[in-house]
């Protein structure tokens, strides 16, 4: 991984660390406290701990970007067990040599049930969040561009006959919508190839001007209901050599676990980065181009490679 991918990884996705590791932070305080006459090896222990869940955590957030709540749900995990784990393992293990001896074999073994928890504690704990719905919802949002106004509009302002990153816009249709076809990229959580899946929006130009731009933007299913509806209105202003977008998103529905999840991932920040980079010739940076995994699956496909062959 590139240092500029990595580094641009830690401040997109940065609310999403602050989130995981003040949950891990919490659970380890709220373990020491409890546990009786802590000593000063428990103390290390306990700071240990919580480095190596840390780094555990960083790494899954920056090698999985595209998964915001995996780590999420590890760290809410983690923040619950962990009050009551510490005093345990304080009582079973009273010396230096249990302690490290009980923290190796968790190490050896937490790959496998951390694959198993973390589908628990997203059916448990986040998934409910997707059966909350908030309606009438505004988003607004502003950036720098490295542009100046007309290049800004050119990559900004929707259009027919258009592409942009994986779009593909078409004309206008007899209703005055433009189809726009995306492609959704994953990674099989059995096989680990890449699989593409298209999609469709249908979004209406509601007015434009030199600076200002209004969308009706529609998501269909493919029996052609109307699954979401949202209006965006953006405008252009110059600001020196750059140019400033604002963007006003009015959401008709949405869930909380999506309005979660795009706050923790940044993720209109993250699709603005991915035009501009592409318009200026950057190499691409945004997490939004990554083709989705998560952690589960990659411990999956790691433990059927190691399964043994029938007969051997």
């Amino acid at each position: 991984m590139a240092r500029s991918v990595l580094g641009y990884r830690v401040f997109r996705l940065r609310r999403l660390i602050v989130v995981c590791l003040g949950l891990l932070s919490a659970g380890i305080a709220a373990g020491m406290w409890l546990v009786p006459g802590t000593s000063a090896v428990q103390v290390v222990v306990g700071i240990g701990l919580f480095s190596l869940l840390a780094m555990a955590h960083l790494a899954i957030i920056l090698f999985w970007p595209q998964d915001t709540v995996e780590p999420l749900a590890s760290a809410i995990g983690f923040a619950a067990v962990l009050p009551a784990a510490l005093p345990a393992i304080a009582a079973f293990a009273e010396t230096p040599a249990e302690l490290f001896t009980f923290i190796g074999l968790a190490t050896a073994f937490l790959p496998v049930l951390w694959g198993f928890g973390i589908r628990i504690l997203d059916w448990l704990i986040l998934k409910p969040l997707d059966m909350l719905h908030r309606k009438d919802v505004a988003l607004q949002f502003a950036a720098t561009l490295p542009m100046d106004m007309p290049a800004a509009r050119a990559c900004f302002f929707f259009a027919p006959h258009d592409k942009r990153l994986n779009a593909v816009s078409g004309p206008v249709e007899w209703d005055g919508f433009i189809t726009e076809t995306n492609t959704r990229r994953e990674v099989g959580p059995k096989s680990g190839q890449i699989s593409t899946t298209p999609f469709a929006n249908r979004i209406r130009i509601l007015e434009e001007t030199e600076t200002t731009q209004g969308l009706l933007v529609q998501w269909p299913d493919p029996d052609g209901a109307i699954l979401a509806t949202a209006v965006v209105h953006q405008s252009l202003r110059p600001s020196g050599t750059t140019t400033i977008l604002e963007r006003r998103i009015n959401l008709e529905k949405v869930t909380v676990a999506e309005l979660l999840t795009g706050w923790l991932g940044d993720l209109q920040q993250d699709h603005i980065v991915a035009i501009t980079d592409e318009a200026s010739g950057h190499p691409p940076r945004a997490i939004c181009l990554e083709a989705k995994d998560s952690l589960p699956n990659a411990l999956g496909r790691w433990m059927k490679e190691d399964e043994p062959f029938p007969g051997g």
